[in-house]
């Protein structure tokens, strides 16, 4: 169950990192699981909604392979009772099931949410009506509003989850209750919610890869961390440094570990303890039972304010929470975690709390956040170094819940890592200490690799570390050889200065192939040469940084290059870096933990000076040359050109590294065809946006064939900025047809032949060409359809994801269109 949890993870939201350039949609064929989808027939969506609703569901199953050795689809609807359209087992083929689903009445009535999950878990997944025990079982409920009975849905959501069903929540609209969902889901991750019914196709692509790639379950008795006994305190800062707004993330942390846990009497109990100059009890560990009392609680725990007296909190854990009058059991793993974002009143009485709480048997996991805290104070309050955890910001914290989570469930420390693929590895830090970064953000440096180290097993048979930092000189830290363990690294990355002035790169690569990766210092003849490289602008000299870094690059050392803002130089990051797999880019020093798996995984997942497999995060060196073809044509008119200008706008705002990683050119066609901007043209995403919001309307005929030769002639080629290398991809939006459809045909092939493009294909109104949308798709799932201009912002997402969302490779089979309600045009 562990493994499937982490499956569906790793795919719906990918933790917070997409790959470099995706090649398509997700493919679902030859996929096997038992889908059932739960719809919400309440009153207070109408008949017109509850379409839609089926629209979605439509479209979505049209993805699959449906028949009893593929995907089965079943559908429920609720409102004050539940309504079977059919199970699993009723329709085997595509034609039969989107009739089925077509034909799905609307009954109004409450919303009984509780009893609809509750008729799926115990009759809809049954072998009497198809369910398979060898294939997944996945619910997907959707809910415009509160059910009539929140602990009954709660309490039936647990129940489901017990049966090893994974439950997707999708909320709609303003009026669903965030805590419901969180109950309904089976994790954080499994909840997605949409402004209205219209958006629903914004979150398909993200449905589509939640069930299309869940593990093939495993027995019910290897939930282990879902039933494991466990007494948990959280004891949360709630003073005058925090906030309010702080403070609620640090709520929601905890809300977001209830949630992933299965809570109760003989599973795991939860209480929290508050801080600031008093301390206060917000709920013992026996107060609740069931996670929805919790959450529900939760979000009426009030922020104090005023000085921070940490030791009040960890005093009245010992004294009042781990008590049996108040639910403290013998046999449970006792746990305390304690969030701050500063230093104590106190040290002293701090840490001598922190030692009688421990002296009881409790393990006490701390966590600081923010750059005010002593590292000292957070590593003398934990058990041991292993429970000690530093995060940039409040906004960070989930980058840790699964080490929490590791910790709670079964009382173990979290697991370590001891090996960096096949073979050791010794691996060098070399980081920019220029007058660029400041002191701030050189330490939210220092705290990356910090936690990038824990990942490992340290020592002279397994992981070693070094450590080079530069500015106007390199200067050397420590050798691979200096330190055998994860304290004594962390110790010293406590107490490295900061430099400041010029920003001399080629000095840091040039030291560590001089000094850092030779035997004297540590370097293993059997171990990959791995240096990491973290910078935030350009060098002083590029001829030199290159040259340098191909040096250390002939002698085996496998390059990774991290760019860190807006002011690197991707070209001087492609040219360190072993390949363009091994760039990664964030948008700021406080988004670097955002890239810890993916740095792991171009570290360790190839041989030494190799090649990795592309990683599957957000944040990774998105690389793509994008051409948006507008139609704007008298049959467009101004109104609707202006709406596909504004969602070009809206594409352009989704991708952070533009223009760097991610490049944007626009041609428009009317009676004439005219490149309004070249992929090279722009320098900030700013300009860029203000060039399209300036773009001129044109009018006439549809030449769109005329639109796409400018494309193929002049705009999508290196004169003008295209890339070597770089994935191109062309964006059509019309809403019509072509004025030569012959032409059309010819100029979609000649551009794809002479570029490689990706096309996406958007269709609007009645009056499009179908047939041209699909002709210029590379295929189904980047061909798209709205009813009018105003549905072009549904899709924004997923035109992101088209192009950087790492999904996998494109479905060659057709893939029914995305519509939104007819209007407008």
């Amino acid at each position: 169950m562990a493994n499937r949890f982490q499956c569906v993870t790793a795919v719906l939201f990918g933790f917070y990192i997409s790959l470099i350039v995706a090649q398509g949609t997700q493919d679902c064929r030859g996929q096997k699981s038992d889908i059932i989808f739960l719809l919400d027939s309440s009153t207070s969506e109408g008949q017109q909604n509850f379409k839609h609703q089926l629209d979605f569901v439509k479209n979505l199953t049209a993805i699959y392979d449906i028949g009893p050795n593929n995907v089965q689809i079943g559908l429920a609807s609720f409102s004050s009772h539940v309504h079977n359209q059919f199970w699993l087992n009723t329709y085997h083929n595509q034609a039969s099931l989107q009739n089925a689903i077509g034909n799905v009445p609307f009954t109004f009535g409450n919303t009984n949410t509780g009893e609809g999950i509750n008729f799926v878990t115990t009759q809809g997944f049954t072998s009497a009506h198809g369910m398979r025990n060898d294939v997944p079982n996945i619910l997907v409920v959707m809910t415009d509003g509160q059910s009539q009975d929140g602990t009954n849905t709660a309490s039936m959501a647990s129940k489901a989850h017990q049966a090893g069903i994974e439950v997707v929540a999708i909320g709609i609209g303003d009026g669903v209750s965030t805590s419901e969902l969180q109950a309904i889901a089976s994790d954080p991750k499994h909840i997605l919610t949409v402004e209205n019914f219209l958006a629903l196709a914004s979150i398909q692509h993200n449905v589509a890869a939640a069930t299309c790639n869940i593990a093939t379950p495993a027995p019910l008795t290897a939930l282990g961390c879902k039933t494991s006994q466990a007494d948990v305190v959280f004891i949360l800062d709630s003073s005058g440094s925090e906030g309010q707004n702080n403070f609620q993330k640090e709520l929601q942390f905890v809300s977001n570990f209830v949630n992933n846990v299965q809570i109760g009497p003989q599973n795991i109990q939860v209480g929290l303890v508050t801080f600031s100059d008093i301390v206060k009890n917000e709920f013992y560990l026996n107060s609740f039972n069931n996670k929805l009392d919790i959450m529900t609680k939760l979000q009426n725990v009030s922020y104090r304010g005023s000085t921070t007296y940490t030791e009040l909190g960890l005093q009245y854990a010992r004294q009042f929470q781990f008590t049996s009058r108040h639910g403290a059991r013998p046999n449970a793993t006792k746990i305390a975690v304690v969030l701050t974002d500063g230093q104590s009143h106190s040290r002293p009485a701090t840490l001598s709390e922190a030692s009688r709480l421990k002296q009881i048997g409790v393990k006490i996991i701390s966590v600081g956040i923010g750059t005010q805290v002593s590292q000292e104070e957070i590593n003398g309050i934990a058990s041991d170094s292993n429970h000690a955890f530093t995060v940039a910001t409040f906004d960070a914290l989930h980058t840790i819940q699964s080490e929490l989570e590791n910790t709670a469930c079964g009382g173990t420390i979290p697991p370590v890592t001891t090996t960096c693929g096949s073979k050791p590895a010794d691996i060098v830090f070399i980081l920019d200490s220029s007058g660029s970064e400041g002191g701030d953000n050189f330490n939210k440096q220092l705290q990356f690799m910090s936690n990038f180290v824990k990942h490992f097993s340290i020592g002279p048979h397994d992981v070693q570390f070094g450590l080079v930092t530069f500015s106007i000189q390199a200067r050397n830290e420590f050798y691979l050889n200096t330190y055998n363990s994860v304290q004594d690294i962390s110790n010293k990355l406590t107490n490295i200065a900061y430099i400041g002035s010029t920003t001399h790169t080629e000095l840091g690569l040039q030291y560590a192939r001089q000094f850092q990766f030779s035997s004297s210092h540590g370097a293993r003849q059997n171990a990959q040469k791995i240096a990491i490289i973290l910078t935030d602008g350009q060098s002083q000299s590029s001829t030199d940084t290159i040259h340098q870094a191909d040096l250390l690059k002939q002698m085996g050392v496998k390059i990774i290059s991290i760019g860190i803002g807006s002011y690197i130089s991707q070209t001087e990051l492609l040219s360190m870096a072993a390949d363009q797999q091994h760039v990664l880019t964030v948008g700021s020093f406080d988004a670097l933990h955002t890239i810890q798996s993916e740095l792991k995984e171009s570290s360790c997942g190839g041989g030494a000076g190799g090649t990795t497999p592309a990683s599957t995060g957000t944040n990774s060196a998105c690389l793509a040359d994008v051409v948006f073809a507008i139609d704007a044509s008298g049959v467009e008119g101004q109104s609707n050109f202006q709406k596909s200008l504004a969602f070009m706008s809206e594409v352009v705002n989704e991708f952070p590294g533009v223009p760097y990683n991610v490049k944007f050119g626009l041609v428009t066609f009317g009676s004439h065809a005219s490149t309004n901007f070249y992929l090279s043209q722009y320098n900030s995403k700013t300009s860029l946006i203000r060039a399209i919001q300036s773009t001129s309307y044109i009018g006439g005929t549809q030449n769109t064939w005329i639109g796409l030769y400018v494309v193929r002639h002049t705009t999508l080629t290196t004169a003008k900025g295209a890339r070597p290398g770089v994935k191109p991809y062309v964006i059509l939006i019309t809403n019509g047809k072509s004025s030569s459809h012959p032409s059309f045909l010819r100029e979609t092939t000649s551009l794809r032949q002479a570029t490689n493009m990706t096309g996406i294909a958007i269709g609007i109104g009645n009056g499009v060409n179908m047939d041209e949308i699909n002709s210029f798709a590379n295929d189904g799932h980047h061909a798209f359809h709205v009813s009018n201009a105003d549905g072009l912002l549904t899709l924004k997402h997923t035109i992101h994801d088209s192009i950087c969302g790492g999904i996998s490779s494109a479905v060659t089979t057709s893939l029914p269109t995305f519509t939104t309600t007819p209007g407008g045009k």
